[in-house]
């Protein structure tokens, strides 16, 4: 590489984390899921899950977005699952309420991949609507937030034994973390 390619590089990488455009919070999320089934055979409460998400918030433009790890248990049979999930929100409200305390409120889309370990892998996903309030610290560094979801999705058996049709599911996640802002 040569000294004005990585002059350029250099320029690049600079005014990509200098622009106000690019500004970022980065952080991790914690939540808990309980969810509600409906197929053939009627409604019933189906999983308790939790998982382990890390997030990325746009600035420019009011967009969250993230991908983790999910686990939980889903009904006897079952038993315990895990796999992975990710989401894309886009803040519609953001109302500072006092300060550094603000309320917020939008919808995104969900997807979530999920296996029980005896070869059955299953599909979610879904539409998310969410409100939430988050906190500002030290000038603006450091957020934290808790937000609640309304989660109605469609779920279906992507391999192994068990039903083919698909279900409707309505999950309500509770999630709190924190990000730091560059």
């Amino acid at each position: 590489m040569t000294i004005s390619k990585k002059i350029a590089l250099a320029a690049a990488i600079i005014f990509t984390f200098t622009f106000n455009a690019f500004s970022i919070g980065a952080g991790v999320q914690t939540g808990f899921t309980p969810s509600f089934e409906i197929n053939q055979d009627g409604g019933k409460f189906s999983n308790i899950e939790g998982n382990l998400t890390g997030t990325v918030k746009l600035f420019r433009l009011p967009v969250v977005f993230g991908a983790g790890l999910e686990a939980g248990t889903k009904n006897k049979t079952s038993g315990f699952t895990a796999g992975i999930s990710a989401f894309a929100d886009y803040w519609a409200l953001d109302i500072q309420l006092k300060n550094t305390w603000n309320l917020y409120s939008g919808f995104g889309i969900s997807c979530l991949i999920m296996t029980d370990f005896n070869s059955n892998w299953t599909g979610t996903a879904g539409f998310r609507t969410f409100a939430g309030c988050n906190w500002l610290f030290y000038d603006n560094y450091l957020e934290y937030y808790v937000q609640l979801n309304a989660v109605p999705s469609y779920t279906k058996l992507l391999s192994g034994t068990g039903t083919k049709e698909g279900s409707l599911r309505f999950s309500i996640p509770l999630e709190t973390g924190v990000r730091l802002h560059f």
